[in-house]
């Protein structure tokens, strides 16, 4: 149980004191294929994590995504006080571990993990999951991966002429936009839109000068990645980090 609950993404940064400290919290539960286990609508008042099998989420009837080991779901809902916003059926016979809200969310309190969370709640309620499926290297990501990028991020106005950034500073940000367009100065490349990923991702990491100046040339909106929470991100995600090394942009 303790390797599963670290496996999961947004958990994963809990130390092995807090972790041990959920544990107390799980029941265990085996549900057979076809089942609900969540239903769109209703409030929510637990969390779950999938220790084996699949399920399917469903929004007004229409599968959304597939969950297997390690995904968490409900959280969002049952942390906040909302309703759920979506339906989750057993694909297989599944292992679940169930946490009580109230538990799950005064652990997590007494750490990050709760506002991250909370930051997640946010950005899927705004248009980030658009912006996201809008950037072909992104939207193969898992879900797990989008949810811990969500939660890095927030969302800030841009008018026509600001400057994002300048060649030759430290930046500290990325940006995915979601709103306008946006060009680097000096060069002759067509306007980044909506999806794209913005910024020198090994140069912020390591605060070293970079080599590009980010102009806004039509308004709009980005969702803004600060340098703690990219490292955070691709810390979590070694590997994905080879995706951005030596590139300015993404999409």
């Amino acid at each position: 149980m303790l390797e599963l609950i670290q496996g999961v993404e947004i958990l994963g940064s809990l130390g092995i004191a807090k972790t041990k400290e959920l544990m107390q919290y799980a029941r265990k539960l085996r549900v057979k294929k076809d089942q609900i286990v969540v239903k769109q609508g209703t409030k929510g008042r637990k969390v779950y994590v999938v220790a084996m099998g699949f399920l399917t989420a469903s929004i007004n009837g229409r599968p959304t995504r597939t969950l297997t080991v390690s995904d968490m779901f409900g959280d969002v809902e049952a942390l906040f006080g909302k309703i759920y916003s979506a339906t989750y059926r057993t694909s297989t016979e599944v292992e679940l571990l169930e946490f009580p809200a109230l538990s799950l969310k005064k652990t997590l309190g007494e750490t990050g993990t709760l506002q991250d969370i909370e930051n997640l709640a946010k950005m899927q309620a705004e248009d980030s999951w658009e912006a996201l499926n809008s950037n072909s290297t992104i939207e193969s990501w898992s879900a797990l991966k989008l949810r811990l990028l969500q939660s890095i991020l927030y969302r800030k106005a841009y008018k026509k002429g600001d400057i994002l950034w300048k060649a030759g500073d430290r930046s500290s940000i990325a940006v995915l936009v979601a709103k306008g367009k946006f060009r680097f100065e000096g060069n002759q490349n067509y306007p980044f839109a909506k999806g794209a990923f913005i910024g020198e991702v090994d140069q912020i990491l390591a605060e070293k000068e970079i080599s590009t100046t980010l102009r806004c040339t039509k308004s709009g909106y980005c969702f803004v990645m600060k340098r703690p929470g990219l490292q955070k991100f691709f810390d979590s995600n070694p590997g994905t980090l080879l995706q951005f090394v030596n590139r300015n942009f993404v999409e």
